[in-house]
């Protein structure tokens, strides 16, 4: 099934050259960063899950316009799925309107996501068998056999397994650096962080000290954005960046900081 998908995707890219390139410079980064390695004399007689993936475009996005999917919820010849079969894990973060309604009541907003933030945390060698995937650069290569070191996007454990990482990162900075603490606790929805204080030096330390953490674990918070804009950025570790419109995203609405409005 895994291979029947990868080949039609393969026909595919085949027809269109730019998906192509993105796709294969999608899945060159993976590699290159060790979220990804290759599987040489693979036992296929050990329990595994090839994953099939294909791609989603974000034109709108300011970094990934393609992004690879991963989609574990397609079944098997065994008539099931991995996402059927894996413990998804309780809901631990509050609610959406929550974060959404304490990130309005601060007089200087400001928001940042939390980079390829999956990503950034290993998988227990023991599980990567199923996290295989097929993938070859060029139709002139041989199949390849490539297992996922990583949490991956399209599992249904996967929101779960991030967010819990963070709590933990939270639990560990509790003492040393409380408002960090509190922000990664309270003001982040998934990977986005929406949080604010009603004074710059309130909102310098908040920022200080979630990069600090971030940076010890080796996260990156990336698109910062503020509704304050003399709020000067003293830091190399983050930058406020706007684009023409001066209209960023968080948690999938438009915000437009000058005015510090949604937009629909």
């Amino acid at each position: 099934m895994a291979k029947r998908r990868f080949l039609s995707l393969e026909r595919r890219l085949e027809r269109q050259q730019t998906l192509k390139e993105d796709y294969v410079k999608f899945m060159q980064e993976y590699l290159m960063l060790g979220h990804m390695s290759r599987v040489d004399n693979f036992d296929n007689i050990t329990p595994h899950y090839i994953i099939p993936h294909h791609c989603i475009l974000r034109p709108q996005s300011t970094t990934t316009k393609l992004r690879v999917v991963f989609d574990a919820s397609a079944r098997t010849s065994s008539g099931r799925s991995l996402n059927e079969i894996l413990m998804v894990g309780p809901t631990i973060q509050q609610d959406l309107i929550l974060t959404l309604l304490t990130f309005r009541l601060h007089r200087y907003a400001l928001t940042a996501d939390i980079s390829k933030m999956y990503r950034q945390f290993v998988v227990d060698p023991r599980d990567r068998n199923f996290q295989l995937v097929i993938w070859r650069n060029t139709v002139n290569e041989p199949l390849q056999l490539f297992q996922l070191n990583t949490v991956t996007y399209g599992m249904s454990a996967a929101p779960f397994l991030a967010i819990r990482s963070l709590t933990y990162l939270a639990n560990a900075y509790q003492k040393e650096m409380p408002i960090g603490a509190s922000v990664l606790s309270n003001d982040l929805y998934v990977d986005d962080l929406l949080t604010g204080a009603d004074t710059i030096e309130e909102l310098c330390i908040k920022v200080s000290q979630v990069t600090k953490i971030a940076v010890n674990a080796g996260l990156q918070l990336a698109k910062w954005s503020s509704n304050h804009k003399n709020w000067v950025n003293s830091s190399d570790e983050y930058q406020i960046l706007l684009n023409e419109d001066d209209i960023t995203k968080t948690i999938g609405l438009a915000w437009r900081p000058p005015d510090d409005v949604f937009y629909y």
